[in-house]
């Protein structure tokens, strides 16, 4: 099996790593504080620390794994990055459940072939699951539907 190393791939993930180095290397110019009270500087080393932990596995990962053939789905990319904006957009003049709506209707077209009772149980649980932890848990000034 043929093993070349995927530029593009081992480029991103290089990147990665350094915004992960960088941010990481700059939390630590906030307090800590403890593991009961995290002080400001524990998210951004945690989140640094995950980004760096995961684009290293992609490097590492894409340095010997055997060469792919297939092209990755620009359709499905292009669907799923419009879903996140249509969620974004939607989210504040229609509310949750139009903006989860609009998101799981835009990615699930991504899929071959479009399966609509998926894309209906996803947005099923994915709003149950928004609506509990976002305005149930957290207090969110989140409409269901209408503007908030």
């Amino acid at each position: 099996m043929e093993r070349r190393v995927n530029i593009a791939e081992a480029a991103i993930a290089g990147g990665l790593l350094l915004i992960a180095l960088y941010f990481g290397w700059h939390a630590f110019d906030y307090d800590m504080g403890t593991v009961r009270k995290p002080g400001p500087g524990a998210a951004p080393l945690a989140s640094a620390t995950l980004l760096g932990v995961l684009s290293a596995a992609i490097l590492v990962t894409t340095m010997w794994a055997p060469k792919r053939e297939d092209a990755p789905d620009l359709r499905a990319i292009l669907l799923a990055i419009a879903g996140i904006a249509a969620w974004a957009t939607l989210a504040r003049p229609l509310g949750l459940l139009p903006a989860t709506f609009a998101t799981v209707l835009l990615v699930g077209l991504g899929e071959r072939p479009f399966r609509p009772v998926r894309a209906a149980a996803t947005f099923a649980v994915i709003s149950l699951a928004g609506y509990l932890l976002f305005v149930s848990l957290l207090s969110t000034p989140i409409a269901l539907i209408g503007p908030y």
